[in-house]
């Protein structure tokens, strides 16, 4: 069993290529080494190479294993996913690798004029909504201007084709000097320009591929001069959802004479961000570890077969809760952030849709009552895991036949206590969508077996889950 997170923000602190600066520290506390990095930290004079958006941080370690004669920097807000690049590196004996966390929109508290050669944007999240929080809009390429050498160069490998086509408007928008662009990276010719992208290709690379979804890759030149204007276009959605990439389905035509399979099923794994345990002493939830939930995306994918009696599952968007954090300072001389444009981007496409996510909020919990809920230590966890979690779902479900009929969709949030003893109880409906659908969500909730109850101090206790069911034709 891999460690747990509390073990992993340990290990984050004594790490001695970790450096932890969130918004709510940098604030508060100079980051020293800002232009000393190569003299303080790598002792050598070679490139410095950002990847901004690191995840898990292989990409960053691959790369500083290819390159030993560059020095490479990850980026990323979230501690307990960069634990696995931060650990492989000290295993490997790396000194030209390094770990930053912190929000992305503040990067340029971090280096001074000058100190950073390239920046890798790999696999991050097109924010579709929300051109602010994309890493390759031109705010975010102002912000690089900071940092990046003059004509230093920028690389965008992506799965998302909105992404890839936002980042090409934008650099010839610009008129950015282009060094190379593909919209299929393994199926292009051939070319020595190409053979530093190709050269590591992540887990999730290969699944996307294995998909049938091409790999995007450009890079260009990013000088100091010019005013960067933001592309004003649309761009087509991508067709698959964001973090899981799950396409669309392509066979519509046959489920008209077919039962219609259906089912987007939130897992526990990301609703439980939010599992809450009963019992004293309280805390407030702004007492807790910052970015304590960034860890639980599940990587799983249930697609439909062909069988009648069978349904299908997809993921869910990940929902996340944040520390509230103070008025921004400004980051540059000409604008100032405001505090909902700090808000970590994620990367890897594992896991975010916050939009519609805040549709399904709960009541809201008062920090000042004496009973305020506070986070398990240890989630709650249904026999077998997720997995069996969601074969016992998907084959206890049941489409209502009158819903069917009348074509009735929508996504019902249903709320249960998992007991100290493991027992199911105070199962309710939060938001519901039909009757049709509420009423067979509750069902199916109601005969849920014994889960492994959540944990408190190495105790059983009590936590709350929620988990929104899709109904989906």
């Amino acid at each position: 069993m891999g460690k747990g997170k509390l073990a992993k923000f340990a290990d984050m602190e004594r790490y001695e290529n970790v450096f932890q600066y969130p918004y709510s520290v940098v604030s508060d506390v100079p980051f020293d080494m800002k232009g000393c990095w190569r003299q303080q930290y790598f002792h050598n004079d070679n490139p410095i190479v950002l990847e901004l958006g690191c995840g898990k941080g292989e990409y960053t370690v691959g790369l500083a294993e290819r390159y030993p004669d560059m020095n490479f920097i990850g980026v990323d807000i979230k501690g307990a996913r960069m634990w696995t690049g931060a650990t492989d590196a000290l295993a490997k004996g790396l000194k030209n690798v390094a770990f930053l966390r912190t929000n992305i929109e503040i990067i340029d508290r971090f280096f001074a004029p000058d100190e950073v050669q390239e920046i890798w944007l790999t696999f991050s999240d097109p924010q579709m909504k929300n051109p602010r929080k994309r890493l390759s809009s031109t705010f975010f390429m102002e912000r690089y201007r900071h940092f990046l050498v003059d004509g230093g160069i920028v690389h965008l490998k992506t799965d998302s084709n909105f992404l890839f086509t936002y980042t090409s408007y934008m650099v010839d928008v610009n008129k950015l000097p282009l060094i190379v662009r593909t919209t299929d990276l393994y199926g292009e010719q051939e070319k020595e320009v190409l053979t530093l992208p190709r050269a590591i290709q992540t887990y999730y690379e290969s699944m996307w591929m294995n998909r049938g979804i091409s790999i995007k890759y450009q890079c260009f030149h990013l000088p100091h001069e010019g005013v960067l204007t933001e592309p004003e276009v649309e761009i087509e959605l991508d067709e698959y959802r964001s973090y899981h990439r799950d396409k669309r389905s392509s066979h519509k035509a046959d489920l008209e004479h077919r039962r219609p399979m259906f089912f987007a099923i939130a897992l526990v794994g990301v609703v439980a961000l939010f599992a809450l345990v009963l019992f004293f002493p309280y805390k407030t939830i702004g007492e807790m570890i910052e970015e304590s939930f960034d860890d639980y995306s599940m990587d799983l994918d249930f697609k439909a077969n062909n069988q009648d009696d069978m349904i299908s599952a997809a993921l869910p968007q990940e929902k996340k809760i944040e520390k509230e954090s103070n008025q921004l300072n400004k980051v540059d001389e000409t604008q100032e952030l405001a505090p909902e444009d700090i808000d970590p981007v994620e990367n890897k496409e594992e896991e975010k849709q916050e939009e519609q996510q805040e549709e399904e909020k709960q009541e809201p919990i008062n920090l000042n009552d004496a009973e305020t809920l506070k986070i398990v230590e240890q989630l709650p966890e249904y026999p077998g895991g997720m997995v069996e979690f969601m074969k016992w779902l998907t084959a206890m479900l049941k489409y209502p036949d009158a819903a069917l009929k009348r074509k009735i969709e929508g996504k019902v949030m249903v709320s249960f206590i998992v007991n100290a003893d493991g027992s199911i109880s105070d199962i309710k409906l939060v938001k519901g969508a039909h009757k049709l659908l509420d009423d067979e969500a509750l069902r199916v909730v109601r005969l849920m077996p014994k889960w492994k109850p959540g944990l408190e101090g190495g105790h059983p206790c009590r936590s709350m889950i929620s988990i929104p069911i899709v109904f989906e034709i």
